[in-house]
């Protein structure tokens, strides 16, 4: 599954997280224009010129946020209800930021497609979605308990149905970003199966991303073809796996089995150090 993913570097696909980077420097912190499809299109160009991913990495979770976060009428509606997964539903079930969000991901796939790159999406985990979306309707940070495997599971079929909308779309990969670690109530990634499911039904290789815990620190379930973690794993390992890293001087690009090693540019990073460091690494 991770074929159709792998570069003409040995093997190793090395994709570049530089979307909070790029904001600060191309858009110098204005918003991201998300109701603008050719400016975007344009914004991804740029990214694309100055790091050369192997993968255009599509945030739809940021897109969703972004988007609803100017929507005061959306936000009330998810608020309507307090039982876990109603906000999430109302969120990615609004016809209109659904609309908009599907015009924003036709714009940049075109930007993939003509510069020869994997067009990659990634979503927040379930339960990450689920929790900001949450914060989001009451407009006020929740403390909310832990949640167990049938409510994760609920959210997955939301996020399932919301990927039903890509269908027709070239997508590469699907990455499921875990922002924080997983709640201890859920120790396993089979809650996620709805998406699994709907992602192996449109041929889509599926990665699970977590930048705060190692690689396969969870049992590896159907339907997942790489891990991506913080650290290499911590015995042999013989399934596909990437570390991400923060670009640096002194970064070391490690992954396996045709997986991509991921490298997160920082916010703040000075460009000249920025440039220097891309030109060793490429």
């Amino acid at each position: 599954m991770l074929e159709r993913l792998a570069a003409q570097r040995d093997d190793q696909p090395i994709w570049v997280d530089s979307l909070e980077y790029c904001q600060t420097r191309i858009l110098r912190h204005e918003p991201l224009p998300w109701h603008n499809p050719s400016e975007l299109g344009d914004f991804f160009a740029k990214m694309d010129g100055l790091f050369s991913s192997d993968a255009i990495l599509f945030d739809l979770g940021r897109a969703y946020n972004d988007l609803i976060s100017a929507l005061p009428g959306v936000r009330t509606d998810m608020g309507e209800r307090h039982r876990p997964g109603y906000a999430l539903k109302v969120m990615l079930g609004d016809a209109s930021v659904r609309s908009r969000v599907l015009d924003a991901v036709l714009a940049v796939a075109a930007v993939a497609t003509s510069r020869k790159r994997n067009m990659v999406i990634s979503i927040p985990s379930p339960q990450q979605w689920l929790r900001t979306a949450g914060n989001l309707a009451s407009q006020l940070p929740q403390v909310m308990a832990p949640l167990d495997p049938r409510q994760v599971e609920t959210g997955a079929i939301y996020l399932a149905d919301n990927l039903r909308t890509l269908a027709a779309l070239a997508v590469d990969a699907i990455v499921i970003y875990e922002e924080a670690k997983i709640d201890g109530t859920v120790d396993s990634l089979e809650p996620y199966r709805p998406i699994l499911n709907i992602a192996a039904h449109y041929g889509w290789p599926v990665l699970h991303r977590s930048d705060l815990e190692g690689c396969w620190c969870y049992d590896a379930v159907v339907g997942i073809a790489a891990s991506l973690g913080r650290f290499a794993p911590v015995s042999t390992e013989t399934r596909p796996w990437g570390v991400v890293s923060e670009l640096s001087g002194t970064v070391n690009l490690s992954a396996r089995h045709g997986a991509p090693a991921v490298l997160v540019v920082p916010r703040e990073a000075d460009p000249n150090d920025v440039t220097s460091w891309m030109s060793t690494l490429r």
